[in-house]
């Protein structure tokens, strides 16, 4: 083959001598401090968890779970979601943002979203008001939230975010995952900060703490009238150690994936057919996926499919609008056409280093030259086909 190449890109892996001493300690305590329904908390590490992410994202509670999609059931039931309440949510993230509101019999209405911020497009919410609206702070970058919790706030609805992607964003002095009543946090291991599996739940609300305590932690055998019936959605203390010695490490973790994000941007910048992912006015971008525009279709497809040749792992699309999972085939002309138009890097997967960096830039040159070289050709023989005259 032509032109540049690359091998392969080591994978990103955060886990280090740091975390093993962590579960080496955690390890010399009972591995869970929970009693079904018995106690508030958890043990030591769960507690201390609690305690750093409040403080790290200036929230009251910060309640841990072992996901973010529990996370995301827990809010739903620490608001009593049920068979036929309506709830609505965006068209375009994972499963589990519509998953969650589904599985406790509710009627999901998915809403279109915009161009800007990817987000649920508050300018599409109209009709009778829902019980709740999930959004999603998508690829990293933060939802139209305050403009969404004033709406709700107006209207007596809970705005539950979905922050799986979108941790240390910010939209103004407010981090995502914090401007809604509810926010669901991922440490998945796909994830910027990661522990294997595991997730938090943020909220202001003193009453929807200790709802989704009981939601987390079998509300059910609390023996009280107020206690909320729930599950074992619970963090092992193993885990808990992880996330906060990876919480502790934040600076250094989120500026490696923060620097490759931009990196990728800048290969991109003299591609004018080509629309690189950037934070809105007023708001900080964490890039959980690079996520880019081709708008031309077939340029999108040659462009991808040249890079994924010579080794640049890098995708068309992100994901199947919601509707068409869920079997809702309401229209969504903005969700469709933005997943047609994407090129997405998962900036998570990755950690590749000066020298691949270089390569990878040279490939993204010599591909986009070699496609504009193409058309260029193909306009000159059509200006120079000859044409037929008809008397």
């Amino acid at each position: 083959m032509d032109g540049p190449t690359l091998k392969s890109l080591p994978p990103f892996f955060s886990i280090g001598y740091k975390e093993k001493m962590a579960v080496l300690n955690a390890m010399k305590r009972p591995l869970s401090g929970y009693i079904g329904g018995g106690t508030p908390r958890g043990g030591y590490w769960t507690d201390k968890l609690e305690e750093m992410w409040a403080h790290a994202f200036k929230c009251r509670y910060a309640i841990p779970c072992n996901s973010a999609t529990s996370g995301l059931l827990a809010a739903c039931m620490a608001i009593g979601i049920q068979k036929d309440d309506v709830v609505w949510t965006t068209a375009y993230s994972m499963s589990a943002t519509a998953a969650c509101a589904l599985v406790l019999g509710a009627k999901v209405k998915f809403i279109d979203i915009e161009p800007v911020r990817y987000s649920l497009n508050p300018n599409m919410m109209t009709g009778t008001p829902p019980k709740a609206i999930i959004v999603t702070n998508l690829f990293g970058h933060p939802a139209y939230l305050s403009v969404l919790r004033t709406w709700c706030d107006q209207r007596n609805v809970v705005l539950i975010e979905d922050n799986a992607q979108a941790i240390f964003a910010k939209e103004g002095n407010h981090y995502a995952g914090t401007i809604g009543h509810m926010g669901a946090w991922s440490l998945n291991v796909h994830k910027q900060l990661n522990c294997g599996e595991g997730g938090v739940v943020t909220t202001e609300d003193g009453g929807l703490s200790v709802r989704l305590r009981g939601a987390i932690n079998h509300g059910e055998l609390q023996g009280t009238t107020s206690a909320y019936p729930g599950l074992n959605l619970r963090m092992t203390e193993p885990t808990a150690a992880i996330a906060c010695t990876q919480l502790a490490r934040a600076d250094e973790i989120m500026e490696g994936r923060i620097g490759l994000a931009k990196s990728l941007t800048a290969m991109v910048r003299d591609i004018p057919w080509i629309k690189p992912p950037f934070a809105d006015h007023g708001c900080t971008h964490s890039y959980y996926v690079w996520a880019a525009r081709i708008e031309d279709p077939v340029k999108r497809h040659r462009f991808a499919h040249e890079l994924q040749l010579r080794g640049f792992p890098i995708r068309e699309g992100y994901t199947k609008p919601l509707p068409q999972v869920f079997r809702a085939w309401e229209e969504h002309p903005v969700t469709v056409r933005i997943e047609q138009d994407l090129i997405t890097f998962e900036v998570c997967a990755y950690d590749p280093k000066a020298h691949h960096l270089a390569r990878m830039s040279e490939i993204v040159s010599y591909v986009a030259q070699a496609i504009d070289r193409e058309e260029t050709w193909k306009l000159q023989a059509a200006e120079s086909a000859p044409t037929s005259h008809h008397t």
